[in-house]
């Protein structure tokens, strides 16, 4: 039997210290807390052959593992579609130094930043394409990135089923006759010859340390991360999976659910100020979560 080769291709260690999301930004809080050494022992154990880490415009913390085996440089780049602002994240993998400074000049034109990956064939995919994160992604924008990129993340650890499945089926519904007709729409050259037929990767866009390796992304091509990243680069048909089905917000949907129903807990705080009630619910989920993801983590490593 073949080997298989194993990368979760998306995920972020504590120097993803800059959140997107304001009330983190006003609070001074990182988006992540996890250290690059145990993201590095967490995804061994979960038995990845090669391990990266993609923080937001920063390779510090895949820098701070360089050394480790199986171990490539990555990072999740802001870019910008410079007609309307709409923003978007592109995974580049296996970066130079060099090469990310440069990246880092690029990132308020995306058609300057793609031209520059394909130059240098840097591999790159797009991460959760269909997240709107500045509430200006539209149907031309998705568009274009058909037309500008080779290989979209199909499979984010971090995301609904639902969403999954709207980019996966978006992907593959594509042919030659319904691809044709895009390019003079938006007078974008296609970024190959076979543009239509898209490379899909998967990655667990772990931010918390409890999410590592739950999405990732599988090939039979890797002796070497060269061989690897090729499989990706040649659009070879990704294979992904994941331990859990059922992502964050669903958990957290399913949790909230259950919290409403607890007529327990809502006699017991009935009675406090509005600020006390929202610490408490909180505090509550953020408890539930911890308990129900170390549980699993636990199931997963033994």
């Amino acid at each position: 039997m073949k080997q298989l080769y194993r990368s979760d291709l998306h995920v972020h260690s504590n120097f993803s210290n800059k959140s997107s999301i304001w009330a983190m930004r006003k609070l001074n809080c990182p988006e992540s807390f996890t250290s690059p050494r145990f993201i590095y022992n967490t995804a061994r154990k979960m038995s990845m052959d090669y391990v990266t880490i993609t923080d937001h415009n920063t390779i510090a913390g895949a820098l701070e593992i360089a050394h480790m085996p199986g171990v490539f440089i990555s990072a999740e780049v802001t870019a910008y579609f410079p007609e309307n602002g709409c923003k978007i994240h592109v995974i580049v993998l296996d970066v130079s130094e060099s090469s990310f400074r440069e990246l880092m000049t690029l990132g308020k034109n995306v058609y300057e930043l793609v031209a520059y990956l394909q130059r240098e064939g840097i591999v790159h995919f797009v991460s959760h394409p269909l997240y709107d994160m500045n509430e200006k992604l539209t149907v031309d924008v998705i568009e274009k990135m058909l037309l500008m990129f080779d290989v979209f993340e199909v499979k984010n650890g971090a995301r609904a089923e639902q969403f999954n499945s709207l980019i996966s089926s978006v992907v593959s519904s594509l042919d030659p006759d319904s691809y044709e007709r895009l390019p003079d729409r938006h007078d974008i050259s296609p970024c190959s010859v076979t543009s239509w037929h898209k490379a899909t990767v998967g990655g667990s866009d772990d931010h918390s340390g409890f999410f590592i390796a739950r999405a990732y992304t599988v090939t039979r091509k890797g002796r070497t991360l060269g061989d690897f990243l090729a499989s990706i680069r040649e659009n070879i048909p990704e294979m992904y999976d994941s331990y859990d089905d059922r992502s964050f917000e669903e958990i957290l949907d399913r949790e909230a659910k259950r919290l409403v129903n607890d007529m327990s807990f809502l006699n017991s705080i009935n009675s406090e100020d509005r600020n006390r009630r929202i610490f408490r619910v909180t505090s509550y989920l953020a408890s539930r979560m911890i308990y129900v993801y170390t549980n699993q983590r636990d199931g997963f490593i033994r």
